[in-house]
């Protein structure tokens, strides 16, 4: 991605229910007043119109909550903004997530119609009884129907599965993995279960309605993983995400690669690259009608915005930078980290310098977040 390009972020905070480990911005309401939230789109990217003005759209990524429950004519609207106020590229990438139910997937045709080229299933379990727990409103048949309709319509698409749940084994992780690529291997995002604060899984587990499966086992599962999806030339370019050669999410990649994007719609964030090396991140009200409101009244909905000094720049570089194996340029940020402590990680095969570029290794996977700390110490 060049200084000219952008990737766009686009957020629907609705969902039909909330699932019990997430604490992302969604929400469930009765009513959705579908006009209101499509003026307010277009208002806001209206808004923004002077920093898109002469930059080329590369991704545009649909997340949520559930933005596959959005009308399709929304969504055209929607790109149809974006292109009016800048340039989308003649091959960006344009995601939108969806969960395997009957009436999402039964938009997909409308969806690629409009412009979407790329889906991301929420799929989480092959197991019955796996999404039962997790809270999730589909069952493996619909699943596999939905990765079905996913492949025979787009080219590029994605699967979302979860592990380390409660009461599963490394064989059965394994199998239900094996099962997954048969039916979609060209990229699959895996995420260990963690309890988060604020979600229902957080009083039921401080209550012991459950039990997690100890660190070993969690660790034992995730370089199962790695290994298992190496020998099916399943690479992993992110500590989350594998994929065949040619199919690594663009979208993300600008994410980790500390590119330029716009955040559009609640709660979302932007990280803008301005003239003379300015970073400035802004940061969209989080509830739904709050955001709504502020669009209808003021043409936006900042909630706060802030100029990064060059600390701030260089931490968030490490922080995201080292979740993806290409690594990050030492030059961008040599002078804050502790180099005594980046040496030590190399030295223990945490971290391997190459061509001036500081990378994770295998083994530092396993630690990252006790490696990023002490480069920042």
């Amino acid at each position: 991605m060049s200084s000219d390009e952008i990737s766009i972020y686009v957020h629907w905070p609705f969902c039909l229910s909330k699932c019990p480990y997430c604490d992302f911005n969604s929400h469930v309401r009765d009513n959705v007043d579908l006009n209101k939230y499509s003026k307010a789109y277009l208002k806001e990217i209206s808004y923004f119109s002077y920093f898109l003005k002469n930059k080329k759209i590369s991704t545009v990524f649909f997340g949520g909550g559930t933005p596959s429950l959005m009308p399709a004519n929304l969504v055209e609207k929607i790109l149809n903004s974006l292109g009016k106020n800048s340039s989308l590229s003649s091959d960006a990438e344009i995601t939108l997530e969806a969960n395997p139910t009957s009436y999402e997937t039964s938009k997909f045709k409308e969806f690629k119609k409009i412009g979407i080229n790329r889906v991301s299933l929420g799929i989480q379990s092959l197991r019955d009884t796996h999404l039962k727990f997790l809270g999730r409103e589909h069952s493996v048949k619909d699943a596999l129907k939905a990765i079905e309709s996913a492949s025979s319509i787009f080219y590029n698409y994605n699967i979302d599965l979860m592990y380390s749940l409660p009461n599963q084994s490394r064989n059965e992780w394994i199998e239900d993995l094996s099962r997954a690529i048969s039916y979609s291997g060209k990229h699959i995002s895996l995420y260990q279960l963690t309890i988060e604060k604020g979600t229902r899984f957080f009083s039921d587990y401080r209550n012991k309605k459950f039990s997690m499966p100890n660190e070993n086992l969690s660790k034992n599962m995730y370089t199962d993983t790695v290994e298992f999806l190496e020998n099916k030339n399943i690479r992993q370019y992110e500590i989350s995400n594998f994929a065949m050669p040619g199919y690594e999410c663009k979208h993300n990649l600008g994410y980790w690669k500390y590119k330029s994007y716009l955040g559009i719609g609640a709660g979302a964030h932007s990280r803008l690259h301005l003239e003379n090396n300015i970073v400035k991140t802004v940061v969209m009200e989080h509830s739904p009608e709050n955001w709504l409101n502020s669009v209808s009244l003021n043409g936006n909905a900042i909630q706060s915005e802030c100029i990064l000094d060059d600390k701030e720049v260089a931490t968030e570089k490490v922080i995201m930078g080292l979740r993806q194996f290409d690594g990050i340029n030492l030059k961008e940020i040599g002078d804050f980290i502790n180099k005594s402590n980046m040496n030590h990680c190399i030295k223990a095969g945490f971290l391997n310098f190459e061509k001036n570029k500081l990378h994770i290794t295998k083994k530092g996977t396993l630690v990252l977040n006790s490696i990023i700390e002490s480069l920042l110490t």
